[in-house]
């Protein structure tokens, strides 16, 4: 039944993953010499301050949490909308499909906090709900807010094989399409012979 339930979870995050473009999207401009370039270059960077997303804090400093195993693991909290959650956990990186990665505080337990990731991502300060980032977190009654309101990922390490650390940060606001709660955290861990990497 928790394999389901993991499956459907992570069915729901690809789908709300999916890009979507409309008439208005420009993957690309030309400069003046006629060489293509990236929108993606010129895109501000986020930050906690000012903006729309209104996350207090400096990018890349993390929250001060007491990360639990020597200095190892992923530690969040997430409140709001009667909500008070606590998660404290090894940390968990894994391929989530072709292109896409998790990153959790443990292995599939409610609660549960997620992180989307794809599969080509590099270390850099993100916008939770950009470039098919996303959270979400799972009550223990499967109450599940997973609507991007506003959010920051600030990733200064991203391991692309066995024996290498995942460590960032982020700042979000999840919504379950009526209420609003904010989550966030930080991680540092090493990733294990057992990681599922996509390749």
């Amino acid at each position: 039944m928790k394999q389901l339930f993991m499956l459907l979870m992570t069915l729901v995050l690809v789908a709300a993953c999916s890009p979507t473009t409309s008439s208005t999207d420009s993957p690309s401009t030309t400069a003046p010499n006629n060489a293509p370039t990236s929108t993606v270059d010129t895109e501000p960077i986020p930050t906690r301050e000012g903006g729309d997303a209104q996350i207090t804090g400096d990018p890349g400093s993390g929250f001060g949490f007491d990360l639990s195993v020597d200095g190892d693991g992923f530690v969040a909290v997430a409140s709001g909308d009667n909500v008070a959650l606590e998660f404290d956990g090894e940390g968990f990186f894994a391929c989530e499909n072709s292109n896409t990665y998790a990153i959790r505080p443990s292995t599939g337990a409610l609660p549960l906090l997620t992180i989307i990731v794809p599969a080509d991502i590099t270390v850099g300060t993100y916008t939770i709900g950009d470039r098919n980032i996303m959270a979400s977190v799972v009550t223990a009654d499967n109450a599940v807010y997973a609507g991007i309101i506003n959010g920051i990922l600030v990733l200064d390490a991203v391991a692309t094989e066995s024996g290498q650390r995942v460590t960032g940060n982020f700042d979000v606001d999840v919504s379950n399409g009526s209420n609003t709660i904010n989550a966030r955290g930080e991680f540092d861990f090493m990733t294990t012979s057992d990681t599922v990497f996509c390749r």
